[in-house]
């Protein structure tokens, strides 16, 4: 119990830590996404989600690092602003995943959440606008 968050000691972001299931694939990438925004010094993880699940595993392992997740369904994006460190953003429907990093990139700009030459991690799932499909982290 000594690594999962408590009420009253919660107040620093990225000091406790949910426990690691080592035999969960998708559960150790999003560990380490937290660790890779770290060692980087980056300020930013965008998840590009359609049910939230990515999001929310990347928030259990609660990273210094800032997550927004992207988004296209409103319901999703209503479900996703309660859950701890999440910013829900919702986007315009894309068809490629080659169209993402422009996306992200723009909607971050366009939000002042980074600057231009900023960067930041991303996670999504190809195909896209399937959920249950994440399958890739990217620095951009």
């Amino acid at each position: 119990m000594e690594n999962i968050c408590e009420w009253d000691n919660c107040k620093e972001r990225g000091k406790f830590k949910a426990p690691l299931e080592k035999d969960n694939s998708k559960n150790y990438l999003m560990n380490k996404l937290g660790q890779l925004a770290e060692d980087l010094s980056l300020n930013t993880i965008v998840t590009m989600t359609q049910s939230g699940s990515t999001a929310r595993m990347v928030s259990s392992f609660r990273p210094s690092a800032n997550i927004y997740a992207m988004t296209t369904i409103i319901e999703t994006y209503r479900a996703l602003s309660i859950i701890w460190g999440v910013i829900p953003i919702l986007v315009d429907k894309y068809n490629s995943s080659d169209e993402i990093p422009d996306l992200a990139k723009n909607k971050l700009r366009d939000m002042n959440i980074i600057k231009d030459d900023e960067k930041f991690i991303i996670t999504g799932g190809v195909p896209v606008n399937a959920p249950g499909t994440t399958n890739y982290i990217s620095v951009l």
